[in-house]
């Protein structure tokens, strides 16, 4: 039951994160042996939120739960309840909104920095950041994540790409729309060679785990990965129903699917995930959308847009996307993507090849856009700032090294939140009606120091 969570602003008058409870389940076609399954897991996440409704009033609960092998959210630390006051030090054990004159550490939840109400002095929104991966199967890399989270306070968004749960020996279990079985652009398990594929789906899968429980969100970026001619772009609302009906089975039959000897369980419950991202950021999303809104989605971060652009609903999903910014070397605004950025600066390598001196200027390059742009809405419309990379270490490192420190710059700063997506529109939930007013950015602005 990975991603729903239980908010307690009457114990503590902020939006701490603390015990999961299950969202509405959601209603959409499947096989009788299918519905039984969710109706099995929905009735008991039902007794589970009935075990745990007494301590989602008055208390903050200290321990969190596990079901059927997918991760769920863990509980914030006791002890953290209230804002700091002025002159002390906010550690990572303390949560609440930094007083001021308080010296900025990480908080071990994001969300309690938002005051009762979900507004500071002058009716200021939260400059949200929202820092998202796609792939998401590689369990170093997911190691380093979660310790840039601890050192920055920062949640994320892994975006999964389900064929990495199959082994190659086991890819025609899955088939893409108009594809042949066994057939994906990015291959399957991207094992190490040397390295067994059934061990490495399960350091996989326990990764994000790990990264669930840690407050972290697990979303949906489909299977096969079809861009361009021939893919997700042709597809219509039964191709994306047939996909998601594989991507759900991929997920839920890791342990069958791969015959693992010890069960490992689900990366995450796929009848509950909250959100997607489509391959390249491509598919008609009008078809695409009522797909996932009768599935019990809740948004999609596959969208384009205008720097100062808040998120919209459209046809009942919050709707997130990227921005063009300026880079220094390139000569067009590109999205905040590093697979965007890394094309803009392919024309400057030799033989396919970046040197040192160029990457490291790249990781410079994009380190500062990053923050320049992330000062003007911090003090403009506090747009919510999307930045999207990729789980590999392209380009001699430069787009992860050049987050790692946008995070340790901004997250400390007052009232700034580097939460998950699902986090960010529960919040906007509760804003629906004011999201003209922050568009329009009237609102007293913080002033620059």
């Amino acid at each position: 039951m990975a991603g729903a969570t239980c908010r307690l602003r009457p114990v503590d008058g902020h939006y701490g994160r603390t015990v999961i409870t299950p969202r509405r389940s959601p209603i959409h076609p499947q096989s009788a042996p299918a519905r039984r399954r969710r109706d099995g897991v929905v009735a008991a996440g039902l007794v589970l939120a009935a075990a745990l409704l007494e301590a989602c009033v008055g208390q903050r609960p200290t321990t969190g739960d596990r079901v059927e092998g997918a991760a769920t959210v863990a509980p914030t630390p006791a002890g953290g309840t209230g804002a700091p006051e002025a002159g002390a030090t906010t550690t990572a054990a303390t949560t609440g909104a930094t007083a001021a004159g308080a010296v900025a550490v990480p908080v071990a939840d994001p969300m309690s920095k938002i005051p009762e109400g979900g507004l500071y002095e002058g009716k200021r929104p939260p400059q949200f950041v929202l820092v998202s991966f796609d792939g998401a199967a590689d369990p170093k890399l997911m190691a380093r994540w979660r310790a840039a989270a601890d050192a920055s306070g920062a949640k994320f968004t892994y975006f999964l790409s389900a064929v990495y749960l199959l082994g190659k020996q086991n890819s025609k279990i899955y088939q893409g729309p108009g594809h042949a079985a066994g057939a994906s652009a990015i291959g399957f398990s991207p094992t190490p060679a040397g390295q067994d594929d059934n061990a490495y789906i399960t350091a996989v899968v326990r990764s994000l785990q790990d990264a669930a429980r840690a407050g972290d969100e697990v979303g949906n970026h489909y299977g096969g990965h079809w861009c361009g001619a021939g893919g997700v772009n042709t597809w219509d609302k039964a191709d994306w129903a047939a996909e998601l009906n594989q991507i759900e089975s991929l997920v839920l039959k890791v342990d069958a699917n791969n015959q693992l000897p010890a069960a490992v369980g689900s990366p995450y419950d796929p009848l509950r995930v909250a959100g997607s991202r489509t391959p390249c950021l491509e598919g008609e999303l009008d078809e695409l959308y009522p797909v996932l809104r009768a599935r019990g989605y809740r948004y999609d971060a596959s969208n384009t847009k205008g720097l100062f652009d808040w998120p919209r609903q459209r046809k009942g999903l919050w709707a997130f996307g990227f921005a063009g910014i300026t880079i220094a070397g390139l000569d067009r605004p590109t999205l905040t993507v590093d697979f965007s950025i890394s094309a803009g600066f392919k024309g400057a390598a030799v033989n396919g090849t970046l040197t040192t001196e160029q990457t490291t200027q790249i990781y410079g390059s994009v380190r500062d856009a990053y923050l320049k742009t992330f000062d003007s809405l911090y003090h403009g419309n506090r747009t919510p700032f999307e930045i999207s990379n990729h789980f590999n270490a392209s380009d001699g490192d430069a787009y992860n090294r050049a987050v790692e420190e946008v995070l340790r710059a901004v997250c400390v700063k007052p009232e700034v939140v580097c939460a998950t997506y699902s986090d960010v529109v529960s919040w906007l939930d509760d804003h629906a009606d004011q999201i003209g007013t922050f568009q329009a950015g009237t609102f007293t602005k913080l002033p620059k120091a």
